[in-house]
């Protein structure tokens, strides 16, 4: 058989495979990556605000805590603990309840993170402390108590906690 004599034409190759457009399967993984990204970076920013105040925050504990070392004044040591946690709670949100004071405050406090709870001790001293001297404080735990508290409330928290306060009457 001749292979002229047969009608044969040529083989007509397809197309070249292009980048567009993709498989649904590749658009849901770039979503999947995408929320991903976001999400581990909004939770950064987080991190890394909260962070931030308490490498601001943390210090002003260190001198309050130097400066009871040196003059055991109670009353100046707790008010600027309080001095310091308004200070806090003002970096947080502008809309804090920062006049309160005495068992208004500490309960405030509690309100605000109530998973970091805080002694009878600590509680006596952030109420009536800066109104009483206080002989027998016990400054080694109101110091470790009070950075726990500061380092498990963050800043959405504390926005959270004024909202919700902001609804509702507070209870105290």
């Amino acid at each position: 058989m001749n292979p002229g004599a047969l009608p044969l034409e040529d083989i007509i190759e397809p197309a070249a495979i292009g980048l567009f457009p993709l498989a649904w399967g590749w658009w849901a993984s770039a979503a999947v990556v995408v929320a991903v990204v976001a999400a581990l970076t909004w939770l950064f920013i987080r991190w890394h605000r909260h962070r931030a105040m308490l490498t601001l925050t943390l210090p002003l504990l260190d001198q309050a805590k130097i400066d009871y070392a040196e003059n055991e004044d109670s009353t100046r040591y707790c008010q600027s603990l309080n001095k310091t946690l308004k200070r806090y709670l003002k970096a947080c949100d502008e809309n804090s309840q920062l006049s309160l004071s005495g068992e208004e405050w500490t309960a405030y406090l509690n309100r605000i993170n109530s998973k970091a709870t805080l002694s009878n001790k600590t509680i006596n001293a952030l109420a009536h402390g800066s109104y009483r001297r206080e002989p027998d404080l016990a400054v080694e735990l109101i110091d470790s108590e009070l950075r726990q508290w500061l380092k498990r409330t963050t800043p959405e928290r504390v926005r959270k906690a004024v909202s919700n306060t902001g609804r509702k009457a507070p209870h105290v």
